[in-house]
């Protein structure tokens, strides 16, 4: 019996060419490493957060690992892009997926940046979680801006 192992954005530091089609979610709402449709779940905050990284292989997005994830992404891309050879077309492609999604948790309604976002077709309840200025969150909000700021 073979064993599907689900590599995820943290075990990706080390082999950056598997960027492109590991723990996606694609704008349709599947994700391309498991080759089946899901649909996002965001039904209970009523928002369209489809997009960006799912983070160890549990169908949850938490957004301050991607947005650390992009941060470092974007810069390594700007400091050392010319050492990275024929993975810098792969690091270029996998930066839009996460940034992308960082703008719509942040402006998806006023004054909320969506931090922790699961699907829906799981058996557990799968909350969407924000930070706002009731629930306040200022280290997800600061790796936010600095990835946004960071993100071409």
């Amino acid at each position: 019996m073979t064993t599907r192992r689900r590599v995820t954005v943290t075990t990706l530091y080390p082999r950056s060419s598997a960027f492109k089609a590991v723990e996606k979610e694609s704008e349709k709402g599947d994700t391309e490493d498991l080759g089946t449709r899901r649909e996002l779940t965001c039904s209970s905050a009523k928002v369209d957060l489809v997009g960006g990284y799912y983070d160890a292989g549990n169908n949850v997005k938490f957004g301050l690992p991607m947005a650390f994830t992009t941060t470092m992404l974007a810069w390594s891309i700007t400091e050392f892009g010319d050492n990275m050879k024929s993975e810098l077309g792969n690091a270029k492609a996998a930066l839009p997926w996460s940034s992308y999604y960082l703008v719509k948790a942040s402006t998806a309604t006023p004054y909320n940046l969506y931090v922790q976002v699961r699907h829906e077709d799981m058996d557990t309840p799968r909350n969407v979680y924000k930070v706002s200025t009731q629930n306040p969150g200022s280290d997800v909000a600061a790796e936010t801006a600095a990835a946004l700021v960071a993100a071409p």
